[in-house]
């Protein structure tokens, strides 16, 4: 009997994972190791990569242009490898979407701005490589 709340969808989809908190008697962490997504539904992922995670951890896999998080529910043997399942817990589409998205709002702000003083608080820009300064 299948306990999934939406159906899974097969697909072969290159990926990279990142381990953002370590689960029990697992120390890897933030380091990217490439996966294969076998299969994703609305809550969840089935994975393939050559390195066995801890049930528990709290990861970050990006497939494509998506980002998603989520915690590994099972991880075992098989096909020279390890199937690894998640549970995924949020999902942002289209990482560049967003990024332009705010970069022409920045660009809008600072339009508005310059009627006012000409000046764009420095912590209110995106750095040189495009990201946002964390605050």
């Amino acid at each position: 009997m299948d306990r999934r709340e939406t159906s899974r969808v097969p697909v072969r989809l290159p990926g990279s994972l990142t381990v953002l908190a370590p689960g029990a008697h697992n120390s890897k962490q933030d380091r990217a190791v490439p996966v294969v997504v076998k299969s994703i539904s609305g809550n969840g992922a089935s994975l393939f990569l050559n390195e066995p995670l801890r049930p528990g951890a709290l990861v970050k896999l990006i497939v494509e242009d998506d980002l998603f998080l989520g915690e590994v529910v099972h991880s075992g043997p098989g096909e020279g490898g390890y199937h690894v399942g998640l549970h995924l817990d949020c999902a942002l589409a289209s990482l560049s979407g967003i990024r332009n998205l705010m970069l022409a709002l920045f660009r809008e702000a600072e339009g508005n701005r310059e009627g006012q003083d000409g000046a764009v608080p420095q912590e209110s820009r995106p750095l040189r490589n495009g990201s946002w300064p964390i605050r």
